[in-house]
């Protein structure tokens, strides 16, 4: 509930707040006068609110400036059966007023206390054991809690099952080998400044953990986890400044049980396409990447894809053609940095074949070179689009730039005026569509592979620079509104201080 004009919100009871969203008020001069008995028009209705308000499960108070718990019992007798509870944005900095609220509803199981700037004390209010016995999720977002806190609040959340902090500029997460969570299985890190592994040591300790939510902190690589990381099937690590793939290694230690992983492009300008070709061969447990399940088809694709950089960088650094199935000759070094090589080429033998006319001993560079990818060249642009489909053979070292004189040739656009769209089908029946848009870069880079569809668009250049002025307002427009929320909501701590 925003106030008029920005005026500042009035500290209330959690009570009043909660009558004040769930409750209608009633005018006192609607009055109706029947014999001798004087009735209140709406009473009925209020009763009934007031009734409701016995009934609810879920109740969100959010923004609402709760400052305390109000009379002590009053919410027991008001609202007892409430299940989840959102208490952000409230206008308390203590402890104790949570502890005050939640200790008189004992069915309560889902608590938020977002952005309030909760007070780090580490001995908690006496009636914190009852508050908090069966809550199974608690969200502590933007509190500035510290970790030593969290560790103080275990002892009193023996049911706990999910555990969001996020933005709480955490850097490390320590433990003397306690168990704190033993029910835990979800915990969010989002937006910290965890830079190392070395720094969650609280992970070895949670044995029903399966999800972990890193996304937004500094860890620049990825370390083997200790045999205690077994339960772990979902891991999130986007926008972290991880940026070589051989990082991603230490996450195939996680054998089995890793099924899901989030993760941002390895290499800066990689499309989506692109990243998962890199991605999906080194992680071959892997169900879901980014959100979308990895099909057969696309696994298969990739390991092949991968085999054959595989083979490049073995000719480019070791001057080793190899077209076998046996490793030997492969140095170790490599192998330490591509753990998979081994096992894809007994699955894929013989991943760079001998082309007619290329001995077995000849460069892998050039049996790439000769290698062909069959596609499809498709022109969107309403003036040639009726010249229909124009399939093509095309080396897997083709350029994007030849390739636009190509499409300038068939269809008669200029290459300036060009946006070229892959479309390649994974083999879920959905098309994954990466733009086509460094000149430099051949097919092989884009992960071209037979069957694909090139399809070409015309350029809208004034929507272009249109759309990139939008993007930098929208930008600067959020920087400012979050700023102000920031200033907002400091003002109201104060106001209660």
């Amino acid at each position: 509930m925003e106030p008029p004009n920005n005026a500042p919100i009035n500290p209330k009871s959690f009570a009043e707040a909660l009558k004040g969203k769930y409750v209608d008020d009633v005018e006192d001069e609607d009055i109706v006068v029947s014999g001798k008995r004087v009735e209140m028009v709406g009473m009925s209705a209020i009763q009934s609110k007031f009734a409701m308000c016995n009934k609810l499960r879920t109740v969100s108070v959010r923004s609402e400036g709760v400052s305390s718990a109000g009379d002590p019992g009053e919410v027991k007798s008001l609202c007892p059966n409430i299940v989840e509870l959102d208490l952000a944005s409230s206008m308390f900095h203590d402890w104790q007023v949570v502890t005050d609220i939640c200790c008189q509803l004992t069915a309560l199981a889902f608590l938020d206390l977002s952005c309030n700037a909760l007070n780090a004390s580490l001995v908690l209010p006496e009636n914190a054991n009852i508050s908090f016995c069966k809550l199974k999720r608690l969200v502590l977002n933007k509190t500035q809690v510290p970790w030593i806190q969290v560790e103080a609040l275990a002892q009193h959340l023996p049911q706990l099952e999910e555990l969001h902090l996020e933005s709480n500029r955490m850097t490390k997460l320590p433990t003397e080998g306690r168990m704190l969570f033993p029910t835990l299985q979800v915990m969010n890190l989002t937006d910290n400044a965890i830079t190392s592994w070395d720094d969650l040591t609280v992970l070895e300790t949670l044995p029903q953990l399966h999800t972990l939510v890193l996304n937004q902190n500094k860890l620049s690589t990825i370390i083997t986890p200790k045999d205690t990381y077994t339960s772990l099937t979902s891991l999130s690590i986007a926008e972290n400044p991880i940026s070589e793939a051989v990082a991603l290694n230490a996450l195939g230690a996680f054998l089995g049980p890793l099924q899901s992983l989030r993760i941002s492009p390895l290499v800066e300008g990689l499309s989506s396409v692109q990243s998962r070709m890199m991605i999906v061969p080194r992680l071959p447990q892997l169900v879901t990447l980014n959100g979308s399940k990895i099909t057969p088809k696309e696994r298969s694709d990739s390991q092949k894809h991968y085999l054959k950089t595989c083979a490049q960088q073995l000719t480019a650094q070791y001057s080793i053609a190899h077209h076998t199935d046996d490793c030997s000759d492969v140095p170790a070094e490599f192998l330490d940095c591509n753990p998979q090589y081994a096992p894809l080429v007994a699955k894929h033998f013989n991943p760079l074949p001998p082309s007619d006319g290329t001995q077995a001993g000849g460069s892998a560079q050039q049996a790439m070179g000769m290698q062909t990818t069959t596609v499809t060249l498709r022109s969107l642009v309403a003036t040639s689009m009726t010249k229909g489909d124009k399939q093509k053979k095309l080396p897997a070292t083709y350029t994007i730039a030849k390739l636009k004189v190509m499409f300038q040739t068939l269809f008669g656009l200029e290459v300036d005026r060009q946006k070229l769209v892959a479309r390649l089908n994974s083999g879920d029946g959905i098309d994954h569509a990466s733009e086509l848009n460094d000149e430099f870069s051949d097919l092989q880079f884009y992960c071209i592979t037979d069957g694909t569809v090139i399809e070409m668009h015309e350029r809208d250049l004034e929507a272009e620079a249109r759309e990139e002025a939008r993007k930098k307002q929208e930008q600067e427009d959020k920087m400012q509104q979050q700023m102000k929320d920031a200033q907002k909501h400091m003002d109201m701590v104060r106001s209660t201080r």
